[in-house]
């Protein structure tokens, strides 16, 4: 209920006053975000229509947009006053996406109140609707009654703020409006907070893909459900987001399409089917459960390549896949790709060439030791080939064989066809989670509600020993703070088989098996997905001029050997084979080629195993030989660690002498 101000009585009307009256007009809007409004311009008309009926002279007419009563007008004295005004700075920091701002209008009224006698109001709550304990009241009063100036409100009548009885009125007005808007807030958010919780989404505006019918009804636009079909199948595919708008900008002939565009479109759940409770937890949609655009499952990688920025691709025409991972072993700078054309002499005359270079070396001062740690990023295919061949063919009986195929020559591999082999340990999980999560799903799914029931049962439990003062405060956060995260956990869980459930089976394992053709046979896979896998797994990389030393994102690492071939160090081949859902990695060296097959291990765990075959010629072992042929029987497998055989000296100083 809001108080009104009594209209005041006058024998002869408002025509009974004989000389003129100075007056100017307010209106002030609280809420929405035009330049003109409907319900300022009413109050002016009726403002106006208000001095013609009293006779006033009407000196000025000031308006205020989308603001809130609570601001104070923007005067010098009013800026000082609001710094020090808490119960004002209290309530803008309560209130989400709220800022202070000062009322420009009122404020040039206010310059014009020595010349005035009446400020015209459609009601007194358009002046200002002042917080409990704010100073907005005060002040205002205070400026009237300095420059003798009162209010006339057309649903209200006179006020003069030196008249006690208006005083006394007016607080109350104010303090039964702040409280009648608080229960109205207190009640639309309950609403909201309802309609979430229900499913159903508050806000009735369209968004991309689909148009409202109705009262929480929605239809498919189809060419725009296209686009964000497309939109999330790219992203899904790690393409960098640049990519991903120009070609999406020229297909559906969007000019404004950019980064800030994707992003919010990656965000709603609501084109999977889902939305977002008052706790923030998915759950299923009254309004677009049943016409989704994209599955739960592309949603979910999204929310997570959103969250891990590491594996975002800038704009670029290359994809690297170990950009950001690679460092040099001897200053530990940050390595950067780095590219040149190839010699006019040589078998890749015409390519460019690229590089992982020491960042120290190329821009700052030329160290001897960074230039040793550079390395080839990639031969497109082995030296001297103009077109990339499958370079040993795999059969499902030969990757059923004991022994894997072997490589028939030493080629040239660059860093990236050498790990190529790494990733088979991701594609193995993801093979798992798609193709055997969905065998005894709904066991999996009752087992995980009946824990998520306990859990519940425990957390009302917790509140009522709290609630009887049974533990301390301390105890009753920690725990909670545990059950909380027990049941995030196992809503992902949840969300996880419901989206293995969406998956057509069939089309993610023929996909699966073209990329493990793809990697065993040609031994290259798309760079989108190599790069997602690389990161995902590798923690980071140590370059030397004779090894690297690779670091896992569980904590385990291994030393991988170089080998010195024709004035340059290439990386070892390799071959593989899976078994039981486990790798079987084995990199091929110089000695193997010439009858070797001593093996050692340098990784293994319960998904990868990689073994090293053969060895490199210890340093100085070919100058050395009476016939200048290197023999390996000579050789220990030893040898071919010279950070143990070099008497305490360091590997790469073995290697440099």
């Amino acid at each position: 209920m809001v108080v009104q101000f009594p209209a005041p009585k006058h024998k002869k009307g408002c025509e009974a006053m004989s000389k003129e009256v100075k007056a100017i007009i307010y209106a002030r809007q609280s809420s929405g975000d035009d330049d003109v409004s409907a319900s300022v311009e009413q109050q002016v008309k009726n403002c106006q229509q208000l001095a013609r009926e009293c006779g006033y002279c009407v000196v000025g007419i000031f308006r205020d947009l989308n603001i809130s009563g609570k601001f104070y007008p923007d005067t010098p004295g009013a800026n000082t006053i609001c710094n020090f005004d808490m119960a004002l700075r209290n309530w803008a920091a309560s209130t989400s996406s709220m800022q202070i701002r000062f009322r420009q209008g009122l404020g040039e009224a206010f310059a014009m109140l020595k010349e005035i006698d009446f400020i015209l109001l459609d009601d007194f709550t358009r002046l200002m609707r002042p917080l409990p304990n704010s100073y907005l009241e005060g002040y205002m009063k205070q400026e009237l009654i300095c420059n003798k100036v009162k209010l006339h409100c057309v649903k209200g009548g006179i006020a003069d703020p030196n008249s006690f009885g208006d005083n006394i009125v007016s607080s109350l007005i104010s303090m039964i409006n702040a409280n009648q808007l608080e229960i109205q807030r207190q009640k639309s958010k309950a609403a909201l907070k309802k309609l979430k919780d229900d499913g159903y989404r508050p806000s009735g505006a369209n968004m991309r893909g689909y148009r409202r019918i109705g009262k929480h009804k929605y239809e498919i636009v189809p060419k725009e459900a296209d686009f964000i079909r497309e939109a999330f199948a790219m992203g899904v595919a790690n393409f960098s987001y640049m990519a991903i708008c120009r070609k999406l900008s020229k297909k559906y002939g969007i000019h404004d399409l950019h980064y800030d565009t994707l992003i919010p479109i990656y965000q709603r759940p609501e084109y999977a089917g889902y939305c977002y409770n008052s706790e923030g937890e998915l759950i299923e949609s009254k309004c677009f459960g049943s016409i989704p655009i994209v599955t739960l499952s592309q949603f979910l990688q999204m929310k997570e390549r959103l969250r891990n920025k590491r594996i975002h691709n800038h704009d670029r025409k290359h994809i690297y896949a170990f950009t950001g991972l690679c460092y040099c072993g001897y200053c530990g700078e940050r390595m950067q790709i780095v590219s040149c054309n190839a010699m006019p002499h040589s078998l890749e005359a015409g390519c460019r060439l690229y590089y992982f270079g020491c960042v120290r070396n190329i821009y700052r001062e030329h160290s001897r030791d960074c230039g040793k740690s550079r390395i080839r990023y990639s031969y497109p295919f082995p030296f001297g080939w103009r077109v990339p061949p499958e370079r040993w063919p795999v059969t499902q009986k030969t990757l059923d064989s004991p022994r894997p195929p072997v490589p028939p020559d030493l080629y040239n591999i660059g860093l990236r066809e050498s790990l190529l082999a790494l990733i088979v340990k991701p594609l193995l999980e993801e093979q798992k989670r798609l193709l055997y999560g969905s065998s005894n799903l709904d066991v999996k799914i009752n087992r995980l509600e009946q824990e998520k029931e306990r859990i519940m049962s425990r957390q009302k439990t917790l509140a009522n020993m709290f609630q009887r003062g049974s533990i301390p405060d301390e105890q009753f956060e920690q725990l909670s703070r545990d059950l909380k995260n027990s049941m995030e956990k196992i809503r992902s869980e949840l969300l996880e088989l419901t989206a293995t459930a969406c998956v057509d089976q069939k089309k993610v394992l023929e996909e699966l098996k073209l990329q493990l053709h793809m990697l065993q046979a040609v031994k290259n896979v798309e760079d989108n997905l190599y790069k997602k896998h690389a990161q995902q797994l590798i923690e980071r990389i140590n370059i030397f001029a004779y090894h690297i030393e690779i670091f896992f994102r569980n904590g385990k690492s291994f030393i991988l050997e170089r080998i010195p071939r024709w004035g340059a160090r290439i990386m070892p081949n390799w071959n593989f084979v899976m078994r039981r859902n486990k790798a079987y990695i084995k990199y091929y060296y110089k000695s193997f080629y010439q009858g070797d097959e001593r093996e050692r291990v340098l990784y293994d765990d319960k998904t990868m195993n990689i073994v090293a075959v053969g060895c490199n010629p210890r340093p100085k072992a070919w100058a050395d030989s009476p016939s200048r042929r290197w023999n390996w029987r000579t050789q220990e497998i030893s040898d071919t660690f010279p950070l143990e055989s070099t008497g305490g000296q360091s590997f790469e100083d073995s290697h440099t002498e």
